[in-house]
């Protein structure tokens, strides 16, 4: 919780709670033409097979966000919540809407405090009744 008060905390798990729900009842939303955008993105870049699909990539972003043991860290400055397992990470912004879902060169480096980032937990610390679902 480094810079964030008890009541910010609070307010941060309970904002989440409410976005997680969202998007495991309904699927990941994403703004017009975006979801195409960076799927195409990710398949060119190699972090994705070439003949993935975007309800493939969506799965994949259900499982991320899906996992207790991964973690939850608040970009302070412009109010997005980021879920991440060490390697991939999902963005998505206070309304819900994912903006993105990438592995960074160096996840590390990428969520760093330094950058606006801070570290709320894992997901199961953060909201315990977040149950693993199989890949």
């Amino acid at each position: 919780m480094s810079s964030l008060t008890w009541n910010d905390y609070q307010r941060h798990k309970s904002l989440f709670s409410n976005i997680l729900g969202k998007i495991l009842e309904s699927g990941p939303e994403w703004f017009q033409g975006e979801a195409q955008k960076h799927l195409n993105e990710r398949i060119a870049r190699g972090h994705l097979k070439e003949h993935a699909t975007i309800e493939q990539y969506n799965h994949f972003i259900l499982f991320l966000l899906n996992q207790p043991k991964h973690t939850l860290t608040l970009h302070y400055d412009g109010m997005k919540y980021i879920v991440g397992n060490g390697k991939w990470i999902v963005i998505i912004n206070e309304s819900g809407i994912v903006e993105t879902c990438f592995p960074p060169d160096n996840y590390v480096k990428y969520l760093s405090p330094s950058r606006g980032y801070v570290d709320l937990g894992k997901l199961r610390e953060v909201l315990p009744d977040v149950e693993e679902i199989e890949k």
